[in-house]
C-alpha cells in the first residue's frame, strides 16, 4: 500500500489526552500564524496577489500526520488564526469569511480524498499513486478553494480565480510531497552515508547559487531554464520526489522574492501578469521531473523485487 501506517503514527502522537490535544491546537496555531506572515511577505504588489500560500498545504499534512478524530480541533485552530491574522492586517470581514469557506473546502477535500485513497499519508513511489495524489491534492481541492476564494475580491471573481488555484496547485505539488518526503524517510536520512549527506549539500547550495543569479541577482544574465534542469534531473535520478520538490521550493522562493524586489525574469511592465507568469513557470518546471523522479523510483523497486525474486529461485534449486 502506498502510505504509512497511520495506526502507528497515531500511537506515537499519543494524542488521547486533553493535554495533548490541547498543545497539538497550540502547535497548530502557532503553525498557521507563521505561514500565514510568511504568505504576506511574498505578496506581489500593487494588486496583492500571493504566488504561493502554504498555509493550507501546512495544515493537510498536519491532518494526514494525526489521527481523524483530532481533525475537528485542528483545523478550527488554523482557521481562527487565519481570520485573526487576516483581520489584523486590514481584511474586511466579507473577505474573511470567504477565505474562511475557501480554506475549509479546500483542506476537507485534500484530506479526505487523500486519507481515502492512500489510507493514510500518500508515498508517492509509483505513476499511479501520483495521479490520484495530483487528481484530489493539486486539482481538486485548488478547485474547490478557488471557487470560494474567488468572491473575496469585489467584482474580479475570473481574475482572481486562476490566481488561487495555481497557488494552491503549486504548493501540493511542490510543498506536500517535501514535507511528508521527509517525514517518512526520516530513518532513511538518519542511517544514510556521508557522501549521500554531501551530495544533498551540494545539490542544495549549487541550485541556491545558480538560482540566486537566475531570478535575484540586480543584473540577471543567466537563462534560469538552462541553470534549474540540470540540477533538477540530478534530484529527480538520484533523491526522488522528495528531491525534486525540495529544490522546487527553493526556485520558488528565489523567483516569487526576486518578483517581490523588482528582479528577475518575472518582471515587466504588465504587473497584473507577473504572478500567473511565476506560478506556470514553477508548475510547467515541477510536474515533468516529479513524473520523472516516479518513474525510476517504481523501476528502483521493480528491479529490486525482481533481484529478491530470482534470489530465492537460486537458493531453493541449491
Amino acid at each position: 500500500m502506498s502510505s504509512i501506517d497511520t495506526g502507528q503514527l497515531s500511537r506515537t502522537a499519543n494524542l488521547s489526552s486533553p493535554f495533548h490535544i490541547a498543545t497539538l491546537a497550540c502547535l497548530v496555531a502557532m503553525m498557521s500564524y507563521l505561514s500565514a506572515r510568511l504568505g504576506t511577505t511574498v505578496v506581489l504588489r500593487p494588486h496583492l496577489d500571493w504566488p504561493l500560500w502554504p498555509g493550507n498545504i501546512l495544515l493537510v499534512c498536519v491532518l494526514l500526520l494525526t489521527p481523524r478524530r483530532t481533525w475537528p480541533i485542528s483545523i478550527a485552530a488554523a482557521l481562527a488564526t487565519f481570520a485573526l491574522y487576516d483581520l489584523h492586517i486590514g481584511i474586511s470581514i466579507r473577505s474573511i469569511i470567504f477565505f474562511q469557506f475557501s480554506d475549509a473546502a479546500e483542506v476537507l477535500t485534500a484530506a479526505l480524498g487523500l486519507a481515502y485513497c492512500f489510507g493514510g499519508v500518500p508515498h508517492l513511489d509509483s505513476v499511479k499513486a501520483l495521479a490520484k495524489y495530483s487528481f484530489f491534492a493539486v486539482l481538486l481541492a485548488p478547485f474547490a478553494g478557488a471557487c470560494f476564494s474567488g468572491l473575496a475580491t469585489y467584482g474580479e471573481y475570473w481574475k482572481s480565480w486562476p490566481i488561487a488555484f495555481l497557488a494552491q496547485a503549486l504548493g501540493y505539488l511542490t510543498l506536500m510531497p517535501a514535507i511528508l518526503g521527509w517525514v517518512s524517510k526520516r530513518p532513511e536520512w538518519a542511517n544514510a552515508s556521508l557522501s549521500r549527506h554531501l551530495e544533498a549539500v551540494a545539490l542544495l547550495v549549487g541550485l541556491l547559487v545558480l538560482g540566486y543569479f537566475s531570478f535575484v541577482s540586480p543584473s540577471t544574465i543567466v537563462v534560469p531554464v538552462l541553470t534549474i534542469v540540470p540540477l533538477l534531473l540530478w534530484a529527480a535520478l538520484r533523491f526522488g520526489t522528495t528531491g525534486v520538490s525540495s529544490l522546487t521550493i527553493a526556485v520558488a522562493f528565489l523567483a516569487i522574492w526576486g518578483a517581490v524586489h523588482g528582479r528577475g525574469p518575472f518582471v515587466g511592465p504588465d504587473s497584473a501578469r507577473n504572478v500567473p507568469s511565476i506560478q506556470v513557470f514553477l508548475l510547467f518546471l515541477a510536474a515533468p521531473f516529479m513524473v520523472l523522479a516516479v518513474v525510476v523510483e517504481e523501476r528502483k523497486r521493480a528491479e529490486h523485487t525482481l533481484a529478491s525474486v530470482n534470489r530465492k529461485l537460486i537458493e531453493a534449486q541449491e
